[in-house]
């Protein structure tokens, strides 16, 4: 078992800009990306909306960050077994901005396009079955 898990990452993990090793960085910088994530870890997500695709997410070293250089690659790893794959940001799907008008309220998708005052009276009635309010 993997005790310290930034230790890991720094060792194991290259930046996904320049392609350097991490052990030299002071800090380790995840980026969230605009693409899709087909793997489990790491990603970033979103607990409050489980519609919200999952993002592809990526570690630069300190002077890339400094630089903003341009991510070239998202990072997929499991620490159990040691494995790290990079996948090309290029070959990555972009998150449609369509899938991300949808909201649980209360357990009940809603479309985020809908008027105010039909989104407002949606979550009202959401709350009030679930006797929020």
């Amino acid at each position: 078992m993997i005790e310290n898990n930034d230790a890991w990452i720094k060792k194991n993990v290259k930046c996904c800009a320049c392609g350097c090793t991490l052990e030299t960085s002071a800090f380790m910088t995840l980026c969230i990306t605009s693409k899709i994530a087909t793997w489990k870890i790491p990603i970033f997500g979103s607990l409050d909306c489980p519609d919200f695709p999952p993002r592809a997410t990526a570690y630069v070293c300190d002077v890339c960050l400094i630089n903003k250089t341009n991510i070239r690659y998202c990072i997929e790893f499991e620490i159990s077994t040691g494995q790290v794959t990079y996948h090309d940001v290029d070959s990555l799907v972009d998150i449609n901005a369509a899938s991300c008008k949808k909201k649980h309220y209360f357990g009940k998708l809603i479309n985020l396009e809908m008027s105010s005052p039909a989104r407002n009276k949606f979550m009202l009635k959401a709350a009030r079955e679930r006797s929020v309010n």
